[in-house]
């Protein structure tokens, strides 16, 4: 996906040569979805001519985003990334009216409440987020033990203290389709999208100058820039280093695995998106009888690796039995398929980071968003280019959430991780 100047450029390729390229106003190290979506908001307020997208995977057999679940809920313990997922919501729903290039947009999304299940133990932290959550227009509600199974008679509500169960502005979609969407209307806005793997980021007069990139042919070219966004995902910290070596990024790629099931016996449409005490997951895929399911593995074996191999007696040992205790019907079940995808895990609070550099003011960070950062792009798009032009974000006030606790090492927890 390249522009016309883009074009021009790469036909003369002179293996050995520097090619030097025009200089952008802004400049995105990630072509993913917060990549591709800090771009389209950029260009209703900047000319397209002026932005360029720098992917080195035009597949994207590595990024976070097409091996995500895609789901969007309202449900977390901070006001900030409720606010987010609400924004994202909005616009998830009207896709059309910011996305649609030539045919209408579907991006699958079906309408259904995640349901949040505590023990005793956790009851505390379920009541104080309910209580921010409704501070900040999510709407949910609170279902005691007592009254869980008759709300959900398919369930086994030993060991449950308290559920939170979303009524509404939660669900699924397809975030291939999503990310899709946008890499379409890019195109249509002719942005500069540039298949290439970054390897070199320049300084001059401490701000960001320019960067050389490596394309698919091994021919080095050279780009200038006014801004930088590093929104590379699991790699933003090797970017970043690039800048300084000693600049660095909490941010690493984890492994996680889903999987899908069929379940004949179980004839609930109106099965949520259920999260279990024990960090199960689980919700409907299409067909009446097809699931997918999965859960974060113990801190302990939870490493850097970019082994995507899908480990099935993980579902046998970790996930299946909860799922049968859960769900009786879930009994009898059969895996059908799995796969398994990067988290771009932000070891320091699993939070995104959306901030400036305190140290190179033309130089843009996002990322870390450790699993619910589809559901929050085109929010955090929208704040990333009030970031870039005004200095500041002004739609929702995300000063908690810049580089400077990366900095300081303050973690900013998120309660509600899945």
């Amino acid at each position: 996906m390249y522009s016309l100047c883009s074009k021009l450029l790469t036909s003369f390729n002179p293996t050995h040569c520097l090619i030097r390229w025009k200089h952008y106003d802004v400049t995105i190290v990630g072509g993913g979805i917060m990549g591709m979506s800090s771009a389209f908001f950029l260009s209703k307020r900047v000319p397209s001519s002026s932005i360029c997208v720098l992917e080195r995977d035009r597949t994207y057999s590595m990024a976070s985003t097409p091996r995500s679940v895609g789901s969007i809920r309202q449900q977390f313990s901070l006001r900030e990334n409720i606010q987010l997922s609400s924004y994202s919501f909005d616009f998830l729903q009207n896709i059309n009216s910011q996305l649609r290039v030539d045919d209408p947009i579907d991006i699958g999304f079906t309408s259904g409440g995640y349901c949040f299940l505590a023990t005793e133990r956790m009851r505390d932290n379920l009541l104080e987020n309910n209580k921010i959550q409704l501070e900040n227009g999510a709407e949910v509600e609170l279902i005691e033990a007592c009254d869980l199974k008759q709300r959900f008679p398919w369930i086994n509500p030993e060991g449950v203290s308290l559920a939170s169960l979303g009524r509404g502005r939660e669900g699924w979609f397809d975030p291939w389709l999503l990310l899709n969407a946008f890499k379409i209307k890019i195109h249509s806005l002719d942005i500069d999208v540039i298949n290439g793997d970054v390897i070199k980021i320049d300084m001059s007069r401490g701000k960001i100058s320019g960067l050389t990139f490596v394309d698919s042919n091994g021919s080095k070219s050279e780009i200038t820039c006014s801004h930088l966004i590093i929104a590379a995902g699991a790699w933003s910290d090797s970017v970043i280093k690039m800048v300084n070596p000693e600049f660095g990024l909490p941010i690493r790629p984890r492994k996680r695995m889903v999987f899908v099931y069929k379940c004949k016996d179980f004839h609930d449409t109106t099965f949520p998106m259920l999260i279990d005490s024990s960090g199960v997951y689980t919700r409907r895929e299409g067909t009446h009888d097809t699931f997918i399911c999965g859960k974060s593995p113990d801190t302990d074996k939870d490493t850097d690796t970019l082994d995507l191999e899908v480990e099935y007696e993980f579902f046998d040992k970790e996930i299946w039995p909860a799922l049968a205790h859960r769900v009786p019907a879930f009994e009898a079940i059969k895996v059908v398929s799995g796969w398994a995808g990067t988290y771009e895990y932000n070891t320091l609070d699993q939070n995104g980071i959306m901030g400036i550099h305190d140290k190179v003011n033309n130089l843009y960070l996002v990322g870390g968003f450790s699993g619910h950062g589809i559901q929050q792009s085109p929010a955090v798009g929208r704040v990333m280019s009030e970031l870039v032009l005004d200095g500041e974000t002004h739609s929702i006030d995300l000063k908690r959430m810049g580089y400077e606790r990366v900095r300081d090492r303050n973690p900013l927890k998120e309660r509600n991780i899945i």
